[in-house]
């Protein structure tokens, strides 16, 4: 990739995937889903920043934006897993931040749900 595009000025990590499970449904929540969820939410941000680092420019920085969620500390999504996830995410851009400053500087955005098309927003209970 490195001789192809030689530097690389932003990464943004966007991907992400989930299914709805109540949060008291620990059999629902089945481990291929649990597999699924964590490969494509954070272990997939991971490898694109560790493909991303070499490339960054010869200026003054580069930038790696995680997309992360409000899940991630209020426990509210669409399963125990997909929170868990994003938890691990935020870590994983708290670490990297260290890791790679200054030539890299790793942040998380951490939007409240997003409904997409074929999604329902769901309804949580109020928060105390």
């Amino acid at each position: 990739m490195e001789e192809k595009y030689h530097a690389a000025d932003l990464l943004v990590n966007n991907a992400g995937v989930t299914r709805p499970v109540p949060h008291d449904d620990l059999d629902g929540l089945d481990d291929d889903l649990i597999d699924q969820i964590f490969c494509i939410n954070w272990r997939g941000a991971f490898a694109a920043i560790r493909t991303f680092k070499d490339l960054g420019t010869d200026g003054d920085s580069s930038t790696v934006v995680n997309i992360s969620s409000v899940a991630a500390v209020t426990g509210l999504d669409s399963n125990v897993a997909c929170c868990a996830s994003k938890a691990v995410l935020d870590s994983v851009t708290r670490s990297l931040a260290r890791a790679l400053a200054p030539k890299i500087w790793v942040v998380s955005v951490s939007p409240d749900w997003v409904e997409g098309e074929h999604a329902k927003l769901p309804t949580y209970p109020a928060i105390a």
